[in-house]
């Protein structure tokens, strides 16, 4: 029981980590401070998104997958003006 415990932690600290890594990628590539490259934008958004969704996936929170697929399209859009 205490080793099962103990795998459920390690992997929900993963996916907590996976998570906020990919929300930190999304931020940095929308941030307006400091521009970067269009294309190098794109990129960090879509890795961002991809691990959000992963995480969200993983979890089974279909919430979480709607909200992140629409705003990737909303940021896809933001980063094109």
């Amino acid at each position: 029981m205490l080793i099962v415990d103990q795998d459920y932690k390690t992997v929900q600290k993963r996916l907590d980590s996976i998570f906020y890594i990919g929300i930190g990628l999304v931020f940095v590539a929308l941030q307006g401070v400091k521009p970067l490259e269009v294309l190098f934008s794109y990129a960090m958004l879509f890795t961002g998104n991809l691990l959000i969704l992963y995480v969200a996936f993983r979890q089974n929170e279909s919430k979480i997958v709607v909200i992140t697929l629409l705003m990737a399209l909303a940021q896809i859009t933001r980063v094109a003006l």
